[in-house]
C-alpha cells in the first residue's frame, strides 16, 4: 500500500512474551534516547516487512546499531 511504513526485517526483534518489537529514536527531557516500540507486522517480501501498528510517519528508526541499543540508552545520531 502507498501508506504503508515498512522496514528492514532485520530490525524487527521477538521479546519473550513473543511481541515484535523495535527501536525508534526519541528526544526525553532534551536528551536523545532509543525507546522499545511494540508493532504489529503485516506482509513482508525479501528482507522488507510492513508495520501495521505501532509506528507513526515521521518516526527515527534505529537503523545503525539497532543490536546495540536497549530501551531508555542514550543515542547520538551521526
Amino acid at each position: 500500500a502507498d501508506s504503508s511504513i515498512i522496514v528492514p526485517t532485520i530490525l524487527i526483534k521477538q521479546d519473550i512474551n513473543g511481541n515484535s518489537y523495535l527501536y525508534r529514536a526519541v528526544t526525553d527531557n532534551g536528551r536523545l534516547i532509543a525507546e522499545k516500540v511494540i508493532v504489529k507486522t503485516g506482509m513482508a517480501y525479501k528482507d522488507q516487512t510492513e508495520i501495521t501498528e505501532g509506528l507513526n510517519e515521521g518516526d527515527r528508526v534505529i537503523i545503525v546499531g539497532f543490536d546495540q541499543v536497549s530501551d531508555g540508552v542514550n543515542i547520538e545520531i551521526k
